[in-house]
């Protein structure tokens, strides 16, 4: 199955690849167009975002990250970022490392999706712990239409999305 899931990263990967820059701009800013009227910000108190990365072509959410920063004050904003090897929980604000906590909202990237809202991601495991660990937490996954796929191939330690938001739709994991 692994190997499966290394063929159908590439894949992906050259699929997001594919789409132009303004394209895949167009199409983050649609994304958080949608996020921002699925969640009541002002309801949340704990969000965890991903910062994306431009040379493997995430979805770019990184203006939302900064207006939640700028706007809603009372709201803890944290990503992951790997530091010495290790990767750690930091404030969006002041860059500090966060404790262990748990959050309302957790928007993760995806390389690919399916429509049991499978993710797949980059084959390191981090998302997939993290979010276990976040049982209460909304789990929201971006990604682009043209990345999903009928069937993933998972495994029981990979955590199904409660949404996934695309530039065309909103899919919510079936109940």
């Amino acid at each position: 199955m692994n190997s499966d899931k290394k063929a159908l990263r590439e894949y992906f990967k050259k699929v997001r690849l594919s789409l132009s820059p303004d394209i895949r701009q167009a199409h983050s800013k649609k994304i958080i167009e949608q996020i921002q009227s699925l969640v009541d910000l002002q309801k949340v108190s704990e969000v965890h975002i991903y910062e994306p990365i431009v040379k493997l072509a995430e979805v770019d959410i990184s203006s939302l990250s900064a207006l939640i920063v700028k706007n809603y004050p009372l709201v803890k904003v944290s990503t992951s970022r790997k530091i010495d090897n290790k990767w750690r929980i930091i404030s969006l604000r002041d860059n500090l490392i966060y404790p262990k906590t748990n959050f309302d909202l957790i928007i993760v990237p995806t390389i690919a999706f399916d429509k049991e809202l499978h993710r797949l991601g980059y084959g390191g495991g981090y998302y997939d712990k993290f979010l276990s660990t976040q049982t209460e937490a909304l789990k929201i996954g971006v990604s682009f239409e043209s990345c999903k796929t009928d069937i993933l191939p998972h495994e029981p330690h990979d955590v199904a999305l409660d949404i996934i938001v695309t530039e065309k739709t909103v899919y919510r994991r079936p109940i």
